[in-house]
């Protein structure tokens, strides 16, 4: 709870994102259509050193340091493509449950969920009580409309626990769940049990949502799934895992290959906190895992996964967006010694158009030149846990990456296209003036570090080096 609280109050400490207009003017306009419909470059290989560093700069309150290692594909093209949303039919999903138990049947198991008639039965006492005498369970200052509105809301929870006392069994007895059911068309999720040992089962939950497919299977019920942005890139002394980062990456490789998904590749891994128990709160008690993102490749060249979380902040919160937000194709898992114990598979989609083979780029010497001017002026915001007067602001980057990510075509708000860019990631640090404690080591400080695993700072399109803003896609 401590730790939604905590993004809930997540402060923007940059005001400097463009707006609309400005990410137009900033397209250097015609320079990139005349690019990706220009004949295909022959094939070669890009230029571009292996790290760059470049000395802080920038005014005092807002410094900017490059120590970074420069990542390029090992490709001889680099294409434009447009893209469609393909969402998995109700087939195509219950072909992958299939898979995913690799033939083993899936069975009801018994969850929180009251299914037996003496949960049941404990449900509907904890009900009685309530309505008896509901002044005592409810906020002194409750009003009576509010108060009378969630007594018939009880009442009708506690009609529907009588209803289904009469139909359930006195002990909890597993059956094979029939993927053909009318019931999952409705609903859309299987959620059951997996007989692959003689000790006991394993949990699986599989739900198709928006036409992706989300996969559980936690072997170890004393831990849960990582929890969103709760990521660390420190690698050493995990707990709970003795697998290399490398060996991760090829337990979600083979994964994949054996349930007969391909066009993926690894884009980043970083090391979560499990969510387990409550008594076992706190980081210094979890359970870790590593959690690797698998993103599409166009032809050879990789998508860029970036954390996008925040992108809904960027800009003014209050004004309105005149086309749909772009959701990215990716893959998530979480590894640990045994295996993948939990897989995502967001927002599937395909190519349905190949515009340029292999466009032009900018060279490298030209899309530093560019970082260097927009970076101070168009950078997304460090994101600060903190609230007080800020003194000074620092972006490190230490990671650039070449590779492909989604823009929207210009005029044609509607149409995805994937074209290559420079990401730039890193980390950000916010100086203030008055000393606050630090949440992770309970020290008093005026340096808060913001570490968040692939966020990044600043997109260049490699074609005409403008700065794309990831919330409008442009």
């Amino acid at each position: 709870m401590k730790r939604i609280i905590v993004l809930l109050l997540v402060t923007l400490l940059l005001a400097c994102v463009p707006t609309p207009e400005d990410a137009v003017i900033n397209k250097n306009d015609g320079v990139m259509q005349a690019a990706i419909y220009a004949t295909a470059l022959p094939e070669q290989h890009y230029e571009a050193p292996k790290t760059l560093q470049i000395d802080a700069f920038g005014p005092d309150n807002y410094r900017i340091e490059v120590d970074a290692e420069v990542i390029i594909p090992d490709t001889l093209k680099y294409p434009v493509v447009e893209i469609a949303q393909n969402p998995l039919t109700i087939e195509q999903a219950r072909d992958y449950m299939r898979r995913l138990t690799f033939g083993e049947p899936i069975y009801t198991y018994e969850n929180e969920v009251p299914q037996t008639k003496s949960d049941i039965l404990r449900r509907i006492t904890e009900l009685q009580i309530v309505l008896t005498n509901p002044e005592e369970h409810f906020p002194s200052d409750i009003g009576e409309d509010e108060l009378h509105s969630k007594i018939e809301e009880l009442k009708a929870e506690l009609e529907t626990w009588e209803r289904a006392y009469r139909e359930a069994p006195d002990k909890f007895i597993a059956t094979e769940i029939d993927l053909n059911k009318i019931e999952y068309d409705r609903y859309g999720q299987i959620t059951g049990e997996v007989h692959v040992d003689k000790e006991r089962g394993r949990g699986i939950v599989i739900t198709v949502t928006d036409g992706g497919i989300e996969y559980n299977n936690l072997t170890d019920w004393e831990d849960g799934i990582a929890f969103k942005l709760d990521y660390t890139n420190d690698f050493s002394n995990l707990r709970g895992v003795t697998i290399t980062k490398e060996e991760a990456v090829q337990k979600a490789e083979s994964f994949l290959e054996s349930i007969g998904v391909t066009g993926f590749k690894v884009s980043y891994i970083a090391v979560g906190y499990d969510d387990g128990p409550f008594e076992k709160a706190g980081y210094t008690e979890m359970q870790q895992s590593y959690v690797l993102w698998l993103t599409p490749t166009i032809g050879d060249v990789p998508t860029t996964y970036r954390e996008d979380a925040y992108d809904l902040d960027l800009g003014n919160l209050d004004e309105k967006l005149y086309a749909p937000l772009m959701w990215y194709e990716y893959i998530q898992m979480q590894v640990r010694d045994d295996g993948v114990e939990y897989m995502y598979w967001a927002n599937p989609a395909k190519i349905s158009a190949i515009l340029n083979e292999n466009v032009t780029l900018l060279p490298f010497s030209e899309i530093v030149e560019r970082f260097k001017q927009q970076i101070q002026y168009h950078s997304i915001p460090i994101q600060s846990y903190q609230s007080g007067e800020v003194k000074k602001k620092t972006v490190h980057i230490d990671r650039i990456v070449l590779g492909m990510m989604q823009v929207r075509k210009k005029n044609y708000p509607d149409v995805i296209q994937m074209i290559p860019t420079w990401t730039f990631f890193g980390t950000g640090e916010v100086e203030y003036a008055e000393p606050f404690r630090d949440s992770r080591t309970g020290q008093q400080t005026t340096i808060e570090k913001v570490e968040i695993p692939a966020y990044s700072y600043l997109i260049l399109n490699a074609i005409d080096g403008s700065v794309i803003n990831p919330k409008y896609g442009y």
